[in-house]
């Protein structure tokens, strides 16, 4: 009887090494798995704001074109058609671009909502410079936050022999 006790006890103890080796092991891939969570988590962050400040600087060049568009409808535009309420097709499309972009762009607004032939060439080559300026502000503010996002996930460049650029984990 006593040697049963001492086989039952030796297995139980066996068996409860085994389960702290298989816990312990687990441990260990839980700790991997929420660290690629995080990383996954930075990264899909990184990717979000990329995104935003792609979208943003394709609206910006889309409001810079339209302004651009308008500046030279109202130069071609014949002397006898000037008048009061001139207005193009452009000036609608320029409003509505303009809504939900980040910055303010006051001159553009008043490109967009300007009646008449001379209102439309006072304010043009002002909105023009305006969505230049802005651009270039955001590009700034871009390039920093890019740099940023990238380090916080992880995420180098890495230019390969054959000369483009890939991306890579540090």
């Amino acid at each position: 009887m006593n040697l049963f006790i001492a086989v039952i006890s030796t297995v139980s103890a066996l068996a409860t090494v085994a389960a702290v080796w298989f816990a312990w092991r687990a441990s260990i891939a839980s700790s991997k798995a929420t660290q690629d969570a995080h990383q996954a988590v930075r990264i899909a962050a990184a990717a979000r704001a990329a995104d935003r400040r792609y979208r943003q600087r394709m609206q910006l060049q889309e409001i810079w074109q339209l302004a651009q568009k308008i500046r030279l409808a109202a130069a071609t535009t014949p002397p006898r058609t000037r008048y009061d309420s001139w207005r193009c097709g452009e000036q609608d499309q320029l409003e509505a671009a303009l809504i939900g972009v980040g910055p303010d762009l006051p001159q553009c607004l008043m490109l967009a909502q300007a009646k008449g032939w001379q209102a439309v060439v006072a304010v043009a080559s002002g909105a023009e410079q305006e969505v230049q300026e802005t651009f270039r502000t955001l590009a700034d503010s871009w390039s920093a936050e890019g740099e940023d996002e990238r380090e916080t996930a992880g995420i180098v460049r890495v230019k390969n022999p054959a000369g483009w650029y890939g991306s890579g984990r540090s």
